[in-house]
């Protein structure tokens, strides 16, 4: 969701001062590609998300009246060069994962082919959509798989630093496996359930807990979970619960609790024994306050009687996956030359060419390894050597049952070639790549790493421009 109709200023100041120079010099053809080079902390895998905003998007990367004025009085960008931004709309094509992909270091998630310029114009606008969204799909993921089925749900929003980001987190949450949004708005735009329960405000209005709860139990007599935590957990707050869960009882109601502070661990027991003990075996605690995917854990081990969890502030407090944005290849004279960046440091050395992600599952259904290979390369065989992007190392892939492109045409001369997908479908999808993705991959700590690999003829060709440089 933006607050403007046109976006095309959204770019950082060189990406005009090139693409201007570039107009005036021809603007090839070219190919630029994204990817990251490190998962987050202790996690083996990260989740894609932002394609979709960003395909919804890019047809309002365009130029007003008052842009174009505003750029005339920098005194730096010349009449022509105007005119084409005036006119200016992304006629290219777009390759990508899609939204809910379950992504690796170094491979490449999303090409754009266009002019130049088109393409460097584009640059910060592709990574604002990815960084920031993939990193919360990413945690949200990894807090589901700490909560083992039981409902994660997303309080992010008053902690992200904006309104769109509080937005791009709750749909991002979504996909990675949250349950529902305390987001509203997110709710609306993207089709999302919502939750909530109650804030302490709403206790501290009233004379007494008891009364808080009556109160609510009155107004939504069916969704009723209380928050017991305002002054004292076990002396007053379950024992607030459960007087006026014991009327809710004889209308054939139930109630759940949320805690919000203290040993979360040590109160649900405490709680549950109380709960337990008084005949409310149905009542269900959901844990909240500072959570993440180590903590769920950790309450795991102790076998705390959770049985949901709310999760916020340290789905947002990441801001970026680190994705990049490099030239792969580019016309001159008529044909494509390719590109890539050579620095004595491997990790910074990027891919040159077009290329594909050709993923590779086992006859069991599970993912097994990911190989980058130039476009038209690639064939079928029974094994593969495969060399690591980084290090000098390589391995045999063999025993393997299926291979699928992981790269598809999402936009062609500026057009979308596809519905995109809605945030439930994206949701499912990621569930579903997630179930294909080997168990020791996502262990929280010492995950075992996922082989992301260069083909023969791509590590071929970047040598070959490495040997020629020097």
């Amino acid at each position: 969701m933006r607050k403007t109709d046109r976006i095309g200023l959204f770019t950082d100041y060189y990406e005009l001062l090139m693409a201007q120079g570039v107009f005036f010099n021809g603007n090839p053809e070219c190919e630029f590609y994204a990817f990251y080079r490190n998962n987050p902390r202790h996690s083996a895998y990260s989740i894609l998300s932002g394609i979709s905003e960003l395909l919804e998007d890019i047809a309002d990367f365009r130029f007003s009246q008052d842009d174009i004025s505003y750029l005339s009085g920098l005194g730096v960008f010349r009449k022509e060069f105007l005119k084409y931004l005036e006119g200016f709309s992304f006629s290219g094509e777009i390759l990508s994962f899609r939204d809910g992909d379950v992504i690796f270091p170094y491979e490449p998630v999303l090409i754009i082919r266009g002019t130049f310029c088109e393409c460097a114009l584009l640059e910060t606008f592709v990574l604002n959509c990815l960084n920031f969204p993939s990193c919360v799909a990413t945690k949200a993921a990894r807090v589901v798989e700490s909560a083992k089925g039981k409902p994660v749900f997303e309080f992010a929003p008053r902690r992200a630093p904006f309104l769109e980001s509080a937005n791009c987190a709750s749909y991002s949450a979504y996909l990675g496996g949250c349950c529902a949004t305390s987001n509203t708005l997110a709710g609306r735009i993207y089709d999302i359930p919502v939750f909530g329960t109650m804030a302490h405000s709403w206790i501290m209005n009233f004379d007494s807990e008891s009364d808080a709860f009556l109160s609510f139990y009155g107004m939504y007599p069916d969704n009723c979970t209380f928050l017991i935590d305002t002054f004292d957990t076990l002396k007053s707050g379950i024992f607030s619960a459960m007087k006026v869960g014991a009327a809710m009882r004889k209308d054939g109601k139930t109630f759940n609790i949320r805690i919000d502070s203290g040993d979360l661990s040590y109160l649900a027991k405490e709680c549950r024994r109380i709960l337990d003990s008084n005949g409310f075996l149905d009542t269900k605690i959901c844990l909240s306050n500072d959570l993440d995917e180590s903590i769920i854990s950790q309450l795991y081990l102790e076998n705390t009687p959770a049985d949901s969890f709310g999760v916020g502030t340290k789905l947002v407090n990441q801001s970026s996956l680190g994705f990049v944005y490099k030239l792969s290849r580019i016309s001159k004279n008529g044909r494509f030359v390719n590109r890539m960046k050579i620095s004595s440091s491997k990790e910074k050395m990027t891919l040159p060419g077009s290329f594909q992600v050709h993923r590779f599952y086992g006859k069991d259904g599970i993912m097994c390894a990911d190989m980058i290979e130039s476009v038209g390369k690639f064939a079928w065989s029974k094994q593969y050597l495969l060399h690591h992007p980084v290090k000098d190392e390589a391995f045999v892939l063999k025993d393997f049952d299926r291979c699928e492109e992981k790269l598809v045409q999402r936009v062609f001369q500026g057009n979308l070639t596809a519905d995109v997908p809605t945030a439930t479908q994206c949701r499912d999808f990621c569930r579903n790549a997630l179930a294909l993705l080997h168990d020791s991959h996502k262990r929280l700590l010492n995950p075992h790493i996922y082989k992301v690999s260069l083909g023969e003829c791509i590590k071929a060709e970047r040598e070959s421009i490495v040997a020629g440089f020097k």
